[in-house]
């Protein structure tokens, strides 16, 4: 899923936010994702990775704290759900 963007994102500006995440809902196998926050200048590419949740080990609603600087400007924001190898950037 993506955002373009009023404004970009940009070059060398901390920004902050926060997101409430669960794993409840997912499937009987356990199967879990995890969020991921990215940046890019159209709808289709991902150019940077900012930000990935863990993956949610409970289905009790937890906040976290976002905090990212971009390398580059971006006037899309990109949200990913991702299932695969544990790979956690903060």
């Amino acid at each position: 899923m993506y955002q373009e963007l009023t404004y970009p994102l940009n070059e060398d500006t901390c920004y902050q936010s926060s997101v409430i995440l669960s794993r409840k809902g997912y499937p009987e196998n356990n199967d879990k994702a995890m969020l991921r926050i990215g940046g890019g200048n159209n709808e289709c590419v991902q150019e940077e990775l900012f930000w990935t949740s863990e993956f949610p080990f409970s289905g009790i609603w937890s906040k976290h704290e976002i905090n990212f600087t971009p390398g580059q400007s971006y006037y899309y924001l990109i949200l990913e759900s991702y299932h695969g190898p544990l790979q956690i950037i903060k």
